[in-house]
């Protein structure tokens, strides 16, 4: 199971890389590190569907966490990499992710002044 998991972040991992990169051979991933990954994957939460999240939702049982806007809206590339949280808040809603036109202009007309 531990090993699914390990599978499981690194193609969701794979799935963030913007370019290509040269990886590493396997077999210089040492047994050391591997055994830390996994530390760290079985620490990570899963969400009502059995998924991992992200590190930064490994606080959110304390309730020191922050959520994602970009996980909430789907739009999160960063996957279980992502320092902020990937589970639901209570109250939590959309939030906007730029700045309406209308506040954009209230800036522009404030510098100017």
């Amino acid at each position: 199971l531990s090993a699914e998991r390990f599978d499981e972040a690194e193609s969701s991992m794979a799935r963030v890389e913007e370019a290509p990169k040269e990886e590493a051979p396997k077999e210089h991933v040492t047994p050391e590190v591997r055994r830390r990954c996994l530390d760290i994957l079985n620490n990570l939460p899963k969400d009502e569907a059995g998924r991992l999240t992200s590190l930064g939702s490994v606080p959110h049982e304390d309730g020191h966490c922050k959520p994602c806007a970009y996980w909430f809206k789907g739009l999160c590339k960063n996957g279980v990499a992502c320092h902020n949280c990937h589970l639901v808040h209570e109250g939590q809603r959309p939030k906007r992710l730029r700045p309406s036109k209308q506040a954009r202009m209230q800036l522009v007309k404030g510098d100017s002044s």
